[in-house]
């Protein structure tokens, strides 16, 4: 159950990145680079952190 969810948090992260890539193609480097990020720290800590948990 855990991999499914995980699973799920990565589609939802992986679209928001995609997002970000978009935006650096339209010329917003900077609202790019920061969904990126957000995209990035927000998929892979809370998946982490449940792993940790569930371990």
């Amino acid at each position: 159950m855990i991999y499914i969810l995980m699973f799920l948090m990565l589609l939802s992260g992986y679209y928001t990145f995609t997002f970000g890539i978009s935006q650096i193609k339209r010329k917003n480097r900077l609202g790019g680079f920061s969904t990126i990020v957000v995209a990035v720290f927000g998929t892979i800590i809370p998946m982490v952190i449940l792993y940790i948990k569930n371990k």
